[in-house]
């Protein structure tokens, strides 16, 4: 399912975090977020474990 967020809405890491190609933790890592950087949100998913994963743009790419 996912659920579009507003674009005034933000993720800010405070550790380094994986970025996965899917919404699945065996999928690929695309790339990896340093801490104490802001990305604008895109959207929400939840898994069918009801996991929550945010979507991001980074240069241009959805991840």
């Amino acid at each position: 399912m996912a659920v579009a967020c507003a674009a005034d809405y933000y993720m800010i890491t405070q550790k380094v975090i994986n970025v996965y190609n899917d919404a699945d933790n065996g999928s690929e890592v695309f790339v990896r977020l340093e801490e104490n950087l802001r990305y604008p949100l895109i959207g929400k998913l939840q898994d069918r474990q009801n996991n929550i994963w945010y979507e991001i743009n980074i240069g241009e790419r959805l991840a």
